[in-house]
């Protein structure tokens, strides 16, 4: 099985921060283009065992660059998605 690991890490940014990010909303699909965004602009991490995804989350959270690039491309993105929502709920936005 193999895991990018950076996917489930951009998935706990959005849960963690979805109020500083003031995404327009969290229906799956505005949430979805977030990530997809997001992994777009990121490197991924993959490992071969979901077991080992803790020691690249260490790598990631040890380094304050990293940390600091996440948080910036996953603010990009949900800006982006936030301002030109795809999903019906936002259809009738004025």
């Amino acid at each position: 099985m193999i895991v990018n690991v950076m996917e489930e890490v951009v998935e706990e940014v959005l849960k963690r921060y979805r109020t500083e990010l003031k995404l327009c909303c969290d229906c799956q699909h505005c949430t979805t283009d977030v990530k997809a965004l997001a992994l777009n602009d990121l490197t991924p991490k993959y490992v071969t065992n979901p077991n080992h995804s803790v020691y690249v989350r260490a790598v990631l959270e040890g380094d304050p660059q990293e940390v600091t690039k996440l948080l910036s491309v996953v603010t990009r993105a949900a800006s982006k998605v936030s301002a030109n929502p795809r999903c019906s709920a936002n259809s009738t936005r004025e």
